[in-house]
C-alpha cells in the first residue's frame, strides 16, 4: 500500500469524524437553546406565581387588617352617600376584628376580638357595621347584611328624640341634617293631618310599656363598657336582648307578675353591668332609613369601620359614572351641613 492513498484514507476519517462532531455540536446547541427558553419560561412563570401569592397574602392581608371596600344600594344616607357609591372603610380606628369567619357564615355565635387600634369614633362619623340582629330579636353577628350610618349616640351618651330631633345630653355639635329632621316633622304632621302614611311612627322596642316613637323617644342611657344600669320592667325591655346576648347563655330578664320583679334564670336581677360598648346609628334621610329607632342600639363588636372615602360611584338610573364623587371624604357634619 502507497504512503498516499494511506494518507488520503486517513484524511477522509479526520474530515469524517469532523462533520460528525460538527453535527453533534449543532444538535447540543439547538438542545441547549431549547432548554435554555424551557429554563427561562419556567422561571417566569415561578416568579409569576409567587409575586402572584405575595399579592394576594398583601390583599387580604389588607382586607381583614387595614381597609375593606363597602356599597351603598339605598337612599338612607342621601345626600352624604347616595345609592350606587362605592366606599373605602378605615379598620385601624377601632382596631381590625379577628373571628371564626367558618362559624359566623353557618350562624354560630363566635367570639369577636379586635387588633389595636388609634382611636375611637366621634359624634356625627359614618360608621359601617354588620346587622346587629341575627334574628328578627336577637343580637349576633350577621354577615349577610351591612349597614352603613351615622353614629349619632357613643357608649355613655344619653340620647333623645324631640319632636324628631335628636338630642344628646352634653353635646351641642351637629349630629345630622337639620333639614332633614324638619322634613321628618313635616311628614308626620301632614299623616296626623289625613296624608298616607308615609313614615313608620313605632319606635324600638315596640312596647306600650316604653312607648317610644320616632317623634318622642327616650331618653335612652347607650352603656358603655362597665355601664350599671338599674333593670326594672321597663329596662328589662329596653336592654333584655343586649343582656341575654353578653351572658351568652340564651337567658333574657323578664318581668315576673308574681314576684313583682325582673327574673332571670329564676333569680332576681335589680341591676346589670354592661361588658361592651354601644352606638346609636341613624341614616341622614331620616324620613326614610331603617336604623337604631326600628331595630335598636349596635354593640361595638358589630362595627367593622369608620367610613373613609368615596373610591367609586355609578348612577344607578343612568349607568353612567359620578367622576365628581369619585375621592370624596366621608366625614363627621360640619357645622354649615347641619343647617
Amino acid at each position: 500500500m502507497s504512503t498516499s492513498s494511506t494518507s488520503t484514507r486517513i484524511l477522509r476519517g479526520f474530515s469524517r469524524a469532523g462533520k460528525l462532531a460538527e453535527l453533534r455540536l449543532k444538535r447540543l446547541y439547538r438542545r441547549n437553546r431549547a432548554l435554555r427558553f424551557a429554563a427561562m419560561v419556567a422561571d417566569s412563570l415561578l416568579w409569576t406565581a409567587i409575586i402572584g401569592v405575595w399579592i394576594w397574602m398583601f390583599y387580604w392581608a389588607g382586607q381583614i387588617t387595614s381597609f375593606c371596600s363597602f356599597h351603598v344600594p339605598t337612599q338612607s344616607m342621601t345626600p352624604t352617600v347616595l345609592p350606587g357609591d362605592y366606599g373605602i372603610v378605615n379598620k385601624w380606628r377601632l382596631g381590625a376584628r379577628i373571628f371564626d369567619i367558618k362559624k359566623a357564615v353557618a350562624g354560630e355565635r363566635v367570639t369577636i376580638y379586635r387588633l389595636p387600634g388609634y382611636g375611637r369614633i366621634e359624634h356625627g362619623e359614618i360608621a359601617v357595621f354588620n346587622d346587629p340582629l341575627a334574628a328578627p330579636d336577637s343580637i349576633g353577628l350577621n354577615l349577610r347584611r351591612y349597614y352603613c350610618k351615622r353614629i349619632i349616640g357613643l357608649p355613655g351618651d344619653t340620647l333623645s328624640i324631640v319632636d324628631g330631633h335628636y338630642k344628646v345630653a352634653g353635646y351641642d355639635g351637629p349630629l345630622c341634617p337639620i333639614s332633614a329632621e324638619d322634613n321628618m316633622g313635616y311628614l308626620v304632621r301632614a299623616m296626623e293631618k289625613g296624608a298616607p302614611k308615609m313614615v313608620a311612627l313605632k319606635a324600638w322596642p315596640y312596647d306600650s310599656i316604653v312607648g317610644w316613637t320616632v317623634m318622642d323617644y327616650g331618653p335612652l342611657v347607650i352603656p358603655a363598657r362597665g355601664t350599671r344600669i338599674p333593670i326594672d320592667r321597663t329596662t328589662a325591655l329596653v336592654y333584655g336582648r343586649y343582656i341575654e346576648w353578653e351572658r351568652g347563655d340564651g337567658k333574657r330578664p323578664r318581668w315576673s307578675e308574681a314576684d313583682s320583679c325582673v327574673m332571670i334564670d329564676g333569680q332576681p336581677l335589680t341591676e346589670y353591668i354592661f361588658k361592651e360598648n354601644y352606638y346609636f346609628a341613624a341614616g341622614d334621610r331620616v324620613e326614610n332609613s331603617a336604623d337604631s329607632r326600628y331595630w335598636g342600639i349596635v354593640p361595638e363588636p358589630m362595627i367593622v369601620g369608620v367610613a373613609w372615602r368615596l373610591w367609586d360611584s355609578t348612577d344607578h338610573s343612568t349607568g353612567r359614572r359620578r367622576h365628581s364623587r369619585i375621592g370624596r371624604h366621608l366625614g363627621p357634619l360640619e357645622a354649615s351641613a347641619r343647617l
